[in-house]
């Protein structure tokens, strides 16, 4: 899973492109870091880290 990215649009020339950069699985879980890069007008405006917990069931 790291390096995978995918993009979302924010409309109005906004979007932000989330990069994974660690990503963990345990029984019933994938915890995973995101690099996120933030663009206004094809230009970076702000990068940060997210992390979120994926919760998966049978």
């Amino acid at each position: 899973m790291k390096g995978k990215s995918y993009v979302l649009s924010c409309a109005s020339g906004c979007s932000m492109t989330y990069i994974a950069t660690h990503a963990v699985k345990n029984v019933q879980n994938i915890s995973t870091k995101f690099n996120v890069e933030m663009y206004i007008d094809q230009t970076i405006s702000e990068t940060y880290d997210e992390n979120y917990i994926f919760t998966t069931t049978n």
